[in-house]
């Protein structure tokens, strides 16, 4: 019995010892587990797989800017840059992905893709889903096109680790597209819009260089403008467009595309033309402030009174009177944009130079585009002053027609200084030019304007020179050739 006795006093001792062998290693297996995924899970790679779960880092931009949500209206196509830029140590895999919005807030989202038809656009530099290395960026251009009759509202954003989201972009894409539009031409022959930077603040002290080939970016009423800076031999800024030739001058921030007026096509690729120098003078009264203005006050005895938008002037006449003549309702007129035109009138104190002049009557008066081009080169494109912007609109001042002419600071972005010859600019012409900046009033009135050297000046604003009309293209524009002068850019209609 006592032998019986310590025979199960055994097996339980060693049942015990069993038991609490196996919870050890049941612990400690957890624990082993456990490390093992927290390691994962805090971004160690896995050897088999190569790649991470959690959430990647990343900034995105579309179009340049970090806001989210599409919005492609309705029976429209437009091509899209998004951006993304990995913040992160490690690579991983990506991909984007969206969400169908009933509105431009997204607060409530549509599961209605009926008419909305996406593409990879032709000239992508990536594709819409795969592997992006540690602190490196991804450009993925795509094409949207609506069919139906309502705008389309899509939030992109950007899935990582393993692709398992529904909405990933890549179902949807119908396949490549031919990237045809205007303004992604130009942008990727600069390589994208990640690649174009702002310029140096020494740029504008000097000329381009005779060989200078640039597309540089510059904040407008809009958003990011951008703008072309060299020598006309080597930009692929030239476009036929209405029988015409024209440069490009930008791409506005609304993605809209300024040209310049360069002379009619006497053949089918303007391999010649005729210059057709329009000419006039800016207003053929010149012994008062208000003449600085592409309209300006019947009364000039306060400033108020002087920047009325009252009185056509004698060059916005002239404008209008080509844009009947030349484009007013032709076959091409539907490719025009209406975008604004500024007539800067603020004066040199409300921009940061000293106070001169008052801006009425025979007050002597130094204005904004003498402070920022003359003396502290720094062109700039906003138009602070609504009573300065000219558009076809309800609220601003009233324009009957979408033409107008260049701003002194867009001359200077292009590559001009005051006072100092350029003769490689793409801008320069054989005849003197007007721009639409005011310079100053000194006994005359004296607006800003292209020397036939390639300078900029200023002169009384009833000297007679020529006239080169500015219009602006849609976004949506689509265009044959390379730009060159050789093989310009032809709109398809």
């Amino acid at each position: 019995m006592k032998k019986t006795k310590e025979f199960i006093k055994t097996v339980i001792k060693t049942k015990r010892f069993l038991y609490l062998t196996v919870i050890l290693v049941i612990v400690l297996f957890g624990v082993t587990l456990n490390i093992a995924l927290g390691a994962f899970s805090n971004n160690k790679v896995n050897e088999f797989i190569n790649t991470k779960v959690s959430n990647i880092t990343y900034y995105l931009t579309i179009n340049g800017y970090p806001g989210l949500i599409l919005e492609i209206e309705a029976h429209k196509e437009k091509s899209f840059d998004l951006n993304i830029k990995s913040i992160e140590t490690y690579d991983t895999k990506y991909e984007v992905v969206y969400d169908l919005c009933i509105d431009s807030t997204c607060s409530q989202y549509n599961e209605n893709l009926d008419g909305l038809e996406i593409f990879h656009s032709s000239l992508s530099k990536d594709e819409i889903s795969g592997i992006i290395a540690a602190d490196s960026s991804k450009s993925i251009r795509l094409v949207m096109k609506n069919n139906s009759n309502d705008n389309k509202y899509i939030k992109i954003g950007i899935n990582s680790g393993f692709i398992h989201n529904t909405l990933d972009m890549e179902n949807l894409i119908i396949n490549e597209y031919q990237d045809n539009f205007l303004g992604s031409n130009i942008l990727t022959q600069y390589g994208g819009l990640s690649n174009i930077k702002e310029p140096t603040l020494d740029t504008f002290n000097v000329i381009n260089n005779e060989k200078e080939n640039n597309l540089y970016k510059i904040i407008d009423d809009y958003g990011y403008s951008y703008y072309y800076r060299g020598a006309k031999d080597y930009l692929n800024n030239n476009l036929i467009f209405a029988g015409m030739k024209w440069k490009i001058v930008r791409i506005n921030g609304d993605e809209s595309i300024k040209l310049i007026y360069e002379g009619k096509c006497l053949d089918e690729l303007c391999g010649s033309i005729t210059e057709d120098i329009i000419t006039s003078s800016y207003n053929q009264s010149y012994d008062d402030n208000k003449y600085i203005g592409y309209i300006y006050g019947e009364l000039s005895d306060t400033r108020e009174n002087a920047v009325k938008n009252e009185i056509e002037s004698t060059i916005k006449k002239a404008l209008d009177n080509w844009y009947e003549n030349n484009l007013l309702g032709n076959e091409y007129e539907i490719y025009i944009s209406n975008t604004l035109f500024c007539n800067d009138r603020r004066l040199q104190s409300e921009v940061g130079g000293d106070t001169t002049g008052l801006g009425f009557e025979k007050e002597n008066t130094i204005y904004a585009a003498y402070y920022r081009l003359n003396t502290n080169k720094t062109p700039n494109l906003k138009c602070s002053s609504l009573n300065d912007q000219f558009l076809i609109s309800d609220t601003l001042p009233l324009i009957k027609y979408p033409v107008g002419l260049i701003t002194a600071d867009e001359a200077s972005l292009a590559g001009l200084i005051n006072n100092t010859d350029n003769l490689t600019n793409y801008l320069k012409t054989n005849y003197d030019w007007w721009t639409l900046s005011p310079y100053s009033f000194e006994e005359t009135t004296r607006v800003m304007y292209i020397t036939s050297n390639g300078s900029l000046s200023n002169n009384n604003v009833n000297s007679l020179f020529g006239v080169r009309p500015i219009i602006n293209l849609k976004d949506d524009v689509k265009i044959s050739g390379t730009g060159s002068i050789n093989d310009p850019y032809i709109i398809i209609k």
